[in-house]
């Protein structure tokens, strides 16, 4: 049992580099091409949000206020079953 944790705490980190390690060492073989980076141009350009209709913002702000729901409802059904008295 002692194991069994000791793996399941560290089971992120192992797969990480385990799978590095796969990556790095079974697929040298593939070419991959080079980033192009020119300092010159901003890599960073902000989105026109003012361009936006109000119709546009205001759907967005529903399903913004849909999910929050969503995820609400979600954690409060987890609660209650992870707190259920048949589950201790």
């Amino acid at each position: 049992a002692r194991v069994r944790e000791i793996l399941s705490d560290c089971a992120l980190p192992i797969s990480v580099l385990t799978f590095s390690i796969v990556g790095s060492y079974f697929f040298k073989e593939i070419e991959m091409s080079k980033f192009n980076y020119n300092p010159s141009e901003s890599l960073f350009v902000l989105a026109p949000i003012r361009s936006l209709s109000i119709g546009s913002v205001m759907s967005a702000m529903g399903l913004g206020f849909l999910l929050s729901m969503l995820f609400f409802i979600e954690q409060n059904i987890v609660a209650s079953l992870t707190n259920a008295p048949e589950n201790r």
